[in-house]
């Protein structure tokens, strides 16, 4: 690993011979010095510390996940004096114990410094507010989150990553005693759930993202007064999973069922275009549903007409498509390592759970997706 590092760098500068780092003076010098394995650096502080643990997911790399003990990691986030890094695939990593309590640590502590900031009774409005700003810098980004990503082929309508890995982030949410309160009617209502029986309908994975999506915008709203421009990622990650999901449940089956020869991208090394029929569980993206939907919106019409529900026509699947495409659009944005503000989880909020006005009364994605379990009534039927 350092000796990689440093090729790598030496490497950067024989490409870039006009960069900033090309024309450092004693290049060679600082690398052998800053660079290297972790108990060189035993004893020794620095303002930022690098923890590079690498991204290899072979089988190869599973003996370093195990060797990596608390010791090691110790020394890596003590040497510290301000700020630590820690770079590797936390799909990959998650695997080691000590590793997987670092990112715990990382990943809630800019929320229990928030805490104690809403906690101190002794702070006047402006020293709250200015304590809110700082906190809120810590906040996780959409680069703390695992997440598989494939460049687009031009129509798979997919732009982003498709697989975004929440479950070690609400695993440390969890962790949070102050975010397990109950949420209250009116909170449940304002995401349009009348009441939690609503909410305990929703398949497990789809209910905690929500859930935990829905405590964290609650928790974070106080940030937002005193600060409209921090990055509200963390928090519209868990809800661009739970209408990942959502899609994925009410749809797979239905789609394959009234478009069998439908094509989309495969995913993995030989699969090209795929027949929806042959179509694995993990090629069903959430960029694929509004492209497959908007260009077989009439057969979905007259699937449902058939069903009895005339009403589904293929205007209603076109305005669906639109307000899934629009989610998508979101989703790509908070998932890549830019800012996303809160004024742009409102709009993804909106997308998921208001009615719209064009057309009139349209439902919100986690409703309307709903119907996409009825295109799986009378499989038999061909089109």
């Amino acid at each position: 690993m350092t000796a990689g590092m440093r090729e790598y760098i030496r490497s950067f500068v024989k490409r870039n011979p006009h960069s900033a780092m090309a024309k450092c003076q004693g290049l060679a010098g600082w690398m052998s010095k800053n660079i290297g394995t972790v108990h060189t650096f035993q004893g020794k502080e620095a303002n930022e510390v690098i923890f590079l643990l690498g991204c290899d997911g072979s089988r190869d790399v599973k003996g370093a996940v195990g060797w990596v003990n608390s010791n090691i990691v110790n020394v890596a986030a003590t040497r510290a004096k301000y700020r630590l890094y820690i770079v590797g695939d936390a799909r990959v990593w998650m695997e080691n114990n000590n590793l997987r309590t670092a990112k715990k640590i990382l990943d809630t502590y800019a929320l229990c410094q928030i805490r104690r900031v809403l906690s101190d009774e002794e702070l006047d409005e402006a020293g709250r507010a200015k304590k809110l700003r700082e906190a809120a810098q810590g906040l996780p980004s959409a680069l703390s989150f695992a997440a598989r990503e494939e460049m687009p082929d031009g129509g798979s309508g997919d732009s982003g990553p498709f697989d975004i890995e929440t479950d070690s982030f609400m695993t440390s949410l969890e962790s949070c005693g102050f975010l397990k309160e109950p949420l209250t009617a009116e909170q449940l209502q304002k995401f349009g759930f009348s009441e939690r029986a609503e909410l305990e309908q929703k398949s497990p994975q789809i209910r905690k993202n929500l859930e935990l999506g829905i405590r964290l915008f609650y928790f974070l709203r106080p940030v937002y007064a005193v600060n409209r421009e921090f990055d509200a990622s963390c928090c519209a990650i868990l809800f661009c999973k739970a209408i990942e999901l959502q899609m994925k449940e009410c749809f797979r089956e239905g789609l394959k069922c009234v478009l069998p020869d439908c094509e989309i991208r495969g995913r993995g090394k030989g699969r090209g275009r795929v027949k929806l029929s042959d179509a694995r569980a993990e090629e069903f993206t959430l960029g694929t549903f509004p492209v497959i939907i908007k260009e077989n919106s009439a057969a979905l019409g007259r699937r449902m007409k058939q069903a009895g529900e005339a009403g589904y026509d293929s205007g209603w699947w076109e305005a669906f498509a639109g307000k899934l495409f629009s989610c998508t659009e979101k989703r790509n944005r908070c998932c890549h390592d830019s800012l996303f503000l809160w004024k742009d989880l409102s709009g993804l909020l909106a997308d998921l759970f208001l009615k719209s006005k064009e057309p009139p009364g349209f439902p919100g994605l986690m409703e309307a997706s709903e119907t996409g379990r009825r295109l799986a009534d009378g499989a038999g039927e061909k089109e």
